[in-house]
């Protein structure tokens, strides 16, 4: 997993997420747990958009 938020004051409030789910763990709610914490440590670190990639 990569997660990378902006350094200029314009884009302070993203962060990009490039995630590799590994196919016994797909179709079982895994990544949706994930992006559930993912989105509350955001919410705690003042992101307000997080922009999500899934490698298959």
């Amino acid at each position: 997993m990569l997660a990378a938020g902006g350094n200029a004051l314009r884009n302070r409030h993203l962060a990009s997420i490039v995630i590799g789910l590994h196919r016994d763990y797909r179709s079982k709610g895994t990544g949706s747990k994930l992006f559930t914490v993912l989105d509350s440590r955001a919410k705690n670190q003042e992101i307000q958009r997080l922009e999500l990639t899934m490698a298959v």
